[in-house]
């Protein structure tokens, strides 16, 4: 991924994972190049959380509870 991450980006990855539960990808909100804030809708563990951090080359996803939504807070990391 570039210097701007575009929702499309990371519905595509998000969506090709084996995650346990479907999670839609509502919004996304990039204050710096490295980190992104993915808004979902849906249910989510651990796991999934782990798996969707590996996918961007973070191991420590952030999530807040936000109104209906999950904000995740992901570093990407280029591989």
């Amino acid at each position: 991924m570039g210097k701007r991450t575009s929702k499309e980006e990371v519905e595509e990855v998000i969506g090709a994972l084996p995650l346990g539960f479907e999670i839609k990808v509502l919004n996304i909100y990039q204050n710096a190049p490295e980190v992104v804030i993915v808004g979902v809708a849906g249910f989510t563990s651990s796991l999934d959380l782990k798996i969707i951090g590996e996918a961007f080359g973070d191991e420590d996803v952030w999530v807040n509870a936000e109104d209906n939504e999950l904000k995740l807070t992901i570093h990407i990391k280029e591989k």
